[in-house]
């Protein structure tokens, strides 16, 4: 019990048990064997959208809002929908980590984002990305596999409805609804303050199946143009967009990354990165993993 109450609290101030133990193992004499003293003491590893993640020698970035409001306070406060330059020198960085932020921003602030990660990543450096993979979610609402969406169940929490209302409940929302709250959240009937206009079950099988199979990215895009910047900006917990391994790595390509390849859950090649404590924690089955090498 004394330790379950110590925990408690400790997460409050934003530490976990589980990453103290991570730290207490040989975590920290792997970053000492791998890199500079340089790079460990100006902690030259960049966790972009962090949440509640807390290391020793690696930089968050991110910024404070309604919606996160119990994450720790970052070290670098950056608005990621802002397009501007992060305050880090090119060349630079070690190693880059984004895990579920990319979905929260249309796709010039997500450019930008990558852009600005080629820039200050050293030679050799890597990023590794996580997002919601869309073929999973288009899979899943082709074969009405209402337990692939399940992790959409907190939006009906006490916590969830703090951050973002609802009009529906979850579990009495159609498969369709669920399909477009996955990446593009205001246009869906769940929201309880979303877009004036939304996409009903009727509109959405009509306009799809007006698309060819081949343009499906098309009708994806008319979504997520529906998903204004000014309600994103007071629900920055909404996806605004959706991403492929095709789609990813164009973008990628387009910052420089010119050594592109799909991961997996702590599969990365970069061995810091494989602990389990304190990456690839969330979200496992939703989720389309991918690295880049500068």
């Amino acid at each position: 019990m004394r330790k379950y109450i110590i925990g408690k609290l400790l997460y409050k101030l934003g530490y976990n048990l589980e990453r103290i133990r991570a730290i207490k193992k040989d975590d920290l004499k792997t970053y000492q064997d791998l890199y500079s003293e340089d790079s460990l003491f100006n902690r030259r590893f960049y966790n972009i959208g962090a949440g509640q993640f807390l290391h020793p020698y690696w930089t968050i970035i991110d910024k404070r809002n309604n919606c996160y409001k119990d994450n720790p306070p970052p070290d670098i406060e950056f608005d990621l929908l802002s397009g501007e330059r992060l305050p880090i020198e090119d060349n630079s960085t070690e190693l880059i980590y984004c895990s579920h932020v990319l979905e929260h921003l249309d796709n010039k602030a997500a450019q930008n984002i990558l852009n600005e990660s080629y820039r200050i990543l050293k030679e050799e450096g890597i990023i590794r990305i996580i997002v919601p993979d869309i073929e999973l979610g288009l899979n899943a609402w082709l074969k009405n596999d209402n337990s692939f969406f399940e992790f959409e169940r907190h939006l009906n929490s006490k916590r969830g409805l703090k951050k973002v209302p609802s009009r529906i409940k979850i579990k009495d929302a159609s498969i369709t609804q669920k399909f477009l709250y996955y990446f593009a959240s205001s246009i869906s009937e769940i929201h309880g303050d979303g877009e004036e206009e939304r996409i009903s079950d009727i509109k959405f099988i009509q306009l799809i199946s007006e698309i060819d199979e081949k343009e499906l990215y098309k009708f994806l895009d008319y979504c997520i143009n529906r998903c204004s910047l000014e309600k994103q900006r007071i629900y920055p917990i909404n996806h605004i967009n959706w991403f492929d391994e095709t789609k990813l790595r164009q973008m990628l390509e387009k910052s420089g990354f010119s050594h592109i390849y799909r991961s997996g859950y702590l599969q990365s090649k970069e061995p810091i990165l494989r602990n389990k404590y304190y990456f690839d924690k969330c979200f496992y089955h939703i989720s389309l993993y991918m690295e880049a090498v500068k």
